[in-house]
């Protein structure tokens, strides 16, 4: 099929960015009012921010290590396509996948999945979002295998699920209930089009009252998903880092916001550390003299997080650094932003700011640093550089 590379990047984009994971909306599609009430976990009205991104970590249980977001809705407005969706042709919507892989940037990308067969097979297509959630969490075992992840796929009120939901039973899906929701799942060993669409449809909750999909990699996961939405466990929102990080991203087209565990350990130092030496012993040591008064000084963070959004036709990245207590804050900001300006990025082997992003603006409040950067020359899949290539030497913490 002539289409069949952009299906293919499409995964390799989430599951080569879920192996290293251990919303201003166009006003004629949804009101962010309306959008408010599709979930059945309360938003507080005082939470800054991009109100779908906020929507989304509702969902997310406390034990997430990664959460991933992308707003269909804005990416379609900004592209000048918000008629797109699983309506229009196979074309039309290759289109659209292949500037968004290529031109933009998207770090939560399973909607493309649908591409191929998602209108034939399943009724849908990812163009048919408002915006969709990656949950990711810690593997239990230190194997490379894809950690057990959840995807949440966000429908406009005006979307019928009705049909996606016969296909369940038209494909020999086995249905149960669990906290009062409907769940459907199937065996693995089938080569049917309709399971081509990615291994997380094996396993579906359908909300229908919030007109919502979750797809999840195996049952447990999804169960915890849905225990956060039935109120029976605690959300990753009620963490204290969310309000402040959600209020710092402000509307994003996608976002990324991580546990700091994976990130901030002795043991990711020394593997980004010796990725340097692999490539140059004589320029690790050369980078390490220059920043070593800012390696050896850098404090731990709790949470990270990276969002974009286009402001004034430049594609603006900001970053931030979530502390537990504001000394920490204070007394890391020139470090992290010293890190940031002058690192060195691990893929390519070049400075952040000749390859990957340049700091544009950097500022330290409270409990947060954050660093507005713009993608190097304007291209915001340089974005997905940092998370694709695990390219994190701003973010190490070797105490």
């Amino acid at each position: 099929m002539q289409y069949k590379w952009l299906y293919s990047a499409s995964i390799f984009i989430i599951f080569a960015s879920l192996i290293i994971s251990c919303g201003a909306v166009s006003p004629a599609t949804v009101s962010t009012e309306t959008a408010a009430s599709v979930i059945a976990t309360e938003v507080s009205t005082t939470v800054a921010g991009d109100p779908f991104l906020a929507q989304a970590l509702t969902m997310a249980p406390i034990t997430a290590q990664t959460v991933r977001f992308t707003n269909w809705d804005m990416a379609k407005s900004f592209m000048g396509m918000s008629h797109l969706s699983g309506q229009n042709s196979i074309a039309d919507r290759a289109d659209f996948y292949r500037s968004m892989h290529v031109d933009w940037s998207a770090f939560s990308f399973r909607g493309a999945q649908f591409l191929e067969c998602g209108p034939q097979c399943w009724s849908m297509d990812g163009t048919d979002l408002m915006w969709e959630a990656s949950v990711s969490f810690s593997p239990s075992d230190s194997s490379n295998a894809i950690p057990p992840n959840v995807g949440i796929f966000q429908f406009p009120d005006t979307f019928d699920l009705s049909p996606v939901i016969q296909h369940f039973d038209e494909y020999g899906f086995h249905h149960t209930v669990f906290q009062d929701t409907d769940i459907y799942t199937h065996t693995t060993d089938v080569t049917e089009l309709w399971s081509r669409v990615g291994s997380n449809i094996f396993n579906v909750a359908v909300l229908p009252d919030n007109h919502q999909l979750l797809l999840a990699s195996d049952i447990d996961s999804l169960y915890k998903v849905i225990d956060v939405v039935s109120q029976n466990a605690p959300s990753l929102s009620q963490d204290d880092a969310i309000p402040a990080i959600v209020e710092q991203l402000g509307s994003v087209l996608t976002a990324e916001i991580r546990q700091a565990s994976y990130l901030c350990n002795a043991a990711s130092y020394e593997r980004i550390m010796e990725r340097l030496k692999r490539n140059s012993v004589s320029k690790a040591r050369e980078i390490e003299e220059q920043l070593s008064s800012h390696l050896s000084a850098v404090r731990p963070y709790d949470m990270w997080a990276l969002g974009y959004r286009v402001d004034d036709e430049a594609h603006l990245g900001v970053m931030a650094f979530y502390y537990d207590d504001v000394d920490s804050a204070q007394a890391d900001y020139e470090h992290r932003l010293a890190l940031a300006e002058d690192g060195w990025s691990l893929s390519p082997g070049k400075p952040y700011k000749e390859s990957v992003f340049i700091v544009k603006d950097s500022l330290v409040q409270e409990h947060i640093i954050r660093l507005d950067i713009n993608p190097y020359n304007n291209l915001p899949n340089k974005f997905n550089n940092i998370l694709t290539m695990n390219n994190f030497f701003f973010a190490i913490c070797p105490q």
